[in-house]
């Protein structure tokens, strides 16, 4: 049985080492976090061992929650897809799947006339099939969706700019993404100067949740009137969750960059995209995007 409280349900069966198990349960974990799959695995035993949790590196709270060592009760049914080297092309599947099956032996296989049969690169290794179609129908696809209708400048201009130089300031650290705060705030004084304020930073601030993935950076400066005696005009507030950069002042959310840093680019607005990737104008060594769809 599907269950309804996890958009993806991957059932690993006889996976020929601990190893191989680990890998795909890595490519879960780092790829979608905590709370979007659930791991079926049979033929390692009954329990959680500690070199699954070890060469997996997930966090024990995450395993006990999220790994069924155990069969699920499949239903066959064209929402059940089945890693097959020879099977269609991960890409060219629209359907929404909810199972993942990887069946090593063949056994469970059988008893599935109605499932998907995908392939990822067509390769003979299966682990490294089921990683490959993991990726392209559950981590790619996730990170496509990621709404640039959340994007949002007060200024477009210098919201483009701001996303240009968010890009150059992300960067991983420990594998989670974060942003280099003084290439940051050189971006952000020059968009306050050309507006009449100097931003002096005050603080900077990073929380990293190992077990959740998640990331909150937050930077503070205030703003001084340029032409006012440098007197002070109020706090400038950059947050960076690691896929929005939000930067609220005195006047409230002003710039609002959604990030990807997977395929480095960055919205300022909805249609306004910056990217590295090799398309576009090329503005400063970035290229720039404007998407009319």
């Amino acid at each position: 049985m599907v269950e309804e409280d996890s958009k993806l349900q991957v059932f690993i069966a006889s996976p020929p080492t601990v190893f191989d198990a680990a890998v795909i349960l890595r490519t879960l974990y780092t790829g979608l976090g905590v709370d979007k799959w659930r791991a079926y695995i049979v033929g390692l035993g009954s329990t959680v061992t500690p070199r699954l949790l070890l060469e997996s590196r997930l966090p024990i709270s995450v395993a006990k929650q999220y790994i069924v060592m155990d069969a699920p009760d499949l239903k066959d049914t064209e929402a059940v897809a089945v890693v097959d080297p020879r099977g269609h092309p991960a890409w060219s599947i629209e359907a929404q799947l909810e199972m993942l099956v990887i069946d090593y032996a063949g056994f469970y296989t059988h008893s599935l006339q109605r499932a998907i049969h995908v392939k990822g690169l067509g390769l003979p290794l299966l682990t490294y099939e089921a990683i490959a179609v993991i990726y392209e129908l559950y981590i790619r696809r996730n990170i496509r969706e990621s709404n640039c209708s959340k994007a949002f400048s007060l200024d477009p201009k210098k919201g483009l700019y701001i996303a240009r130089k968010a890009l150059e300031a992300l960067t991983l650290l420990d594998n989670y993404p974060v942003l280099e705060p003084n290439t940051l705030i050189y971006a952000l004084r020059r968009v306050y100067l050309s507006e009449g304020y100097i931003l002096d930073p005050t603080s900077y601030h990073f929380e990293i949740k190992p077990i959740s993935g998640k990331v909150l950076e937050v930077i503070e400066a205030t703003a001084y009137a340029r032409k006012r005696g440098l007197r002070e005009r109020g706090i400038v507030r950059i947050v960076f969750n690691g896929e929005e950069l939000r930067v609220s002042d005195w006047r409230g959310e002003i710039y609002r960059i959604v990030l990807d840093y997977n395929h480095d680019m960055a919205c300022a607005a909805p249609g306004l995209i910056a990217s590295r990737e090799p398309k576009g104008e090329e503005v400063h060594g970035v290229n720039i995007v404007l998407s009319t769809s």
